[in-house]
């Protein structure tokens, strides 16, 4: 058995001129840069109705790492609340220990929070 050709797509043939003002013609450049696509592509995808993923770029804000810690520990603590919130959905029982620490990480979450707004405000100029 012979090996399968490689299929090509349909070359394109057909030419389609529009007329449209300056500004839109930058917001479809600015949203085909960020999509990663040349500008015929993504207004082929748009034309096509089919939703060009938007790439988004990550951009790093802080770089203390305080502030780092704060956020890592936000997330501990907000994992540590859904497990107990995903026990006591499974017919768990409330003890009393169960209790207090979900005080305990709600008073956490709270310190952090505070905390966290006091850094980004002196980290912005904003106190």
């Amino acid at each position: 058995m012979g090996r399968k050709k490689k299929e090509f797509p349909p070359s394109k043939e057909v030419n389609f001129h529009f007329r449209m003002t300056k500004e839109l013609y930058e917001v479809l450049q600015t949203e085909a840069a960020s999509a990663d696509m040349t500008l015929s592509d993504y207004v082929r995808k748009l034309l096509t109705s089919r939703k060009p993923i938007i790439k988004k770029r990550i951009e790093v804000v802080f770089n203390d790492p305080e502030i780092l810690q704060i956020f890592r520990n936000l997330g501990a603590c907000g994992n540590n609340l859904n497990q107990i919130a995903a026990y006591l959905n499974d017919s768990g029982t409330m003890t009393n220990q169960m209790w207090k620490d979900i005080k305990e990480c709600i008073s956490e979450l709270y310190e952090m929070r505070d905390t966290l707004k006091e850094m980004v405000g002196e980290y912005h100029g904003c106190n």
